[in-house]
This record gives structure tokens, sequence and C-alpha cells, in this order.
């Protein structure tokens, strides 16, 4: 891994539980033990979601 530069980053996700139950897998076994790490998880209803859709046939297609 390399460092990263400055000071602090932020990273926030918005993804089906499948792939946050990866990402948070991925904190706990590679950054987790090496780095300060706050981390959380939050249920959350999404306005317009058909845009964050992995869905790639659209209407009239």
């Amino acid at each position: 891994m390399s460092e990263v530069e400055g000071g602090n980053i932020r990273v926030e996700v918005l993804a089906d539980s499948t792939t946050i139950e990866r990402i948070w897998q991925l904190l706990h076994e590679s950054y987790f033990p090496n780095y300060a790490v706050s981390a959380w998880q939050s249920t959350v209803l999404v306005s317009r979601s058909d845009r964050y859709s992995n869905d790639t046939q659209k209407d009239g297609a």
C-alpha cells in the first residue's frame, strides 16, 4: 500500500448490500490494522434510485 498524501480522506459509498460487505471486509483486512480508520454503515432511502441502478436497459430501449 502507498501512503496517502495529506491529512485525512473521506470516502462515501452508495451500494447494494453485497458490495458493501465486500468493501467492509477489505477495510477489516487491509486498512484497520494499518491505519486509524473510522467506518460506519447506514441504511438509506434513495430518491431517484433509477439513476444509481446497474440495470443497463432503459425505458423505450
